[in-house]
């Protein structure tokens, strides 16, 4: 899968001023007073890279897009409770999407117990760290349960970068506590 350019999607953490995050947070805002048009805009401004996150995630393009269908309709619902001060309108979005992914992994052929362990090593490995990419791909291989050569072949990347970052992320941070 070959990574979006910035012109696709402008609203990347590199560019956290642009004119598009204010689009973004414009979108958001009405899309909280229930106004249909914002929502269109919302999805228009961000499907592509929702899509590509449920894909990843759920290794399933069939599925990541009748996923795509009620994250946004979770969007609708829950708009009226994103707080800007809290968060990017991005991030906000895209911890909508991972929660939509997760519960449908749940719902999947995977064991809650499973999942649940998964999604909790992830979370307290990944915190904040200096390898966002390599805490993506953690959290990619603990989602999915994809191998890294398997992982490696759907970010079109080498399965060296993709163990190497692996790595970074859980040295970078200590084992969490039982």
């Amino acid at each position: 899968m070959a990574a979006m350019s910035s012109a696709a999607f402008p609203f990347s953490r590199s560019q956290p001023g642009t004119v598009g995050q204010e689009m973004f947070a414009a979108a958001l805002r009405d899309c909280a007073l229930h106004q249909v048009p914002a929502l269109h805009r919302l999805y228009d401004l961000t499907a592509a890279e929702m899509l590509g996150l449920l894909v990843q995630m759920l290794g399933d393009r069939e599925e990541a897009e009748a996923l795509l269908q009620q994250g946004y309709l979770a969007v609708w619902q829950q708009a009226p409770s994103f707080n800007p001060a809290r968060c990017s309108p991005r991030a906000w979005l895209l911890s909508v999407f991972r929660q939509q992914a997760i519960d449908h992994l749940r719902a999947r052929h995977m064991p809650a117990g499973e999942v649940d362990a998964a999604v909790r090593l992830a979370d307290a490995v990944l915190g904040e760290g200096e390898s966002p990419q390599g805490r993506r791909l953690l959290r990619l291989a603990f989602l999915t349960g994809r191998t890294p050569p398997e992982l490696a072949r759907a970010l079109g990347l080498s399965a060296a970068e993709v163990r190497s970052g692996i790595r970074q992320a859980l040295l970078a941070h200590p084992e969490p506590a039982p």
